[in-house]
């Protein structure tokens, strides 16, 4: 990928993203897409990227509909989750963690958000060339038409909390918001506010390594290996009017917010679990949870 051109990309979008309004009424095609993707990607929500693009109907059809049988394939995007081993493990010394929150009920939503992150970095690499334009690929891609499995059995979803969160809590988002550079604060972050002491103890451990050089590292291999990938399927659609909105979407998503969740994911997953679950799923390709 262009490098200057997603992170200009990326800057657009971090002022789009959030001034996107919610859809009261989406176009028929967005609100058919927007019902089946829990199903292909086996998770009992819709991820934000699809709610953003369903304000462009005609790309989310151009990119959804040839590449959503990726995501049946098995092991599509697994060896971006495998470049999290990597990460160094937090510490969870000191701390007895069923006092700040329910750690059944955090792990299980981790593990169900965690789940389909590896994929859906690849496909929106995929996506994002395709609206880039990039150069024709020497042979034309082979796409697959799987049929999804469903949302996993197991699989967690939390209400994001109707209560303001409390000062503590408020300053941890703003800390992550902005060491990730985030256009606002992502709905796995504030889902936690549930139990408002968990993630300030958790970011506590966290901090040490989200700010040093291994995470950005692990961080840069991840996309380098969804590009490596993504280079597999080279996706062609026509230019359409909201073109570089739509880049702008897609390189704020594939830059900064995917890999900020795939990462911290995998760290709270060593937090609460051990070391070897930061790069592997509880949630197995055969629709079973560990």
């Amino acid at each position: 990928m262009p490098f200057a051109q997603e992170a200009a990309d990326a800057a657009l979008g971090s002022i789009l993203v959030p001034e996107l309004p919610a859809l009261r009424t989406p176009h028929p095609e967005v609100e058919r897409i927007l019902a089946e993707v829990p199903d292909f990607l086996g998770v009992p929500f819709v991820s934000p990227i699809f709610q953003a693009l369903a304000h462009y109907p005609d790309h989310l059809t151009a990119l959804w509909l040839p590449t959503r049988g990726l995501l049946t394939r098995p092991g599509f995007g697994e060896q971006v989750r495998a470049v999290l081993a990597g990460l160094p493990a937090p510490d969870a010394a000191g701390i007895d963690w069923a006092d700040v929150g329910d750690i059944p009920a955090i792990t299980g939503y981790t593990e169900t958000f965690a789940w389909p992150l590896p994929k859906l970095l690849t496909l929106v690499t995929i996506w994002y060339g395709a609206v880039l334009g990039e150069p024709e690929a020497s042979s034309a891609p082979s796409f697959p038409e799987g049929a999804p499995l469903g949302v996993h059995p197991g699989a967690r979803n939390l209400p994001i909390p109707t209560e303001p969160p409390t000062p503590d809590l408020a300053s941890v988002f703003a800390e992550i918001r902005a060491e990730h550079e985030l256009p606002r604060v992502l709905s796995y972050y504030r889902a936690l506010g549930h139990w408002p002491e968990f993630l300030p103890a958790a970011w506590e451990r966290l901090r040490p390594i989200a700010t040093g050089d291994m995470y950005a590292s692990i961080r840069n291999s991840a996309l380098r290996t969804a590009e490596q990938l993504a280079a597999d399927f080279p996706l062609r659609i026509p230019a359409m009017p909201g073109d570089a909105d739509v880049r702008a979407i897609l390189a704020i998503f594939r830059s900064r917010m995917i890999p900020a969740l795939l990462l911290d994911t995998a760290l709270i997953k060593g937090l609460l679990v051990d070391r070897e679950a930061m790069a592997t799923s509880a949630i197995h390709p055969d629709g079973t949870c560990a």
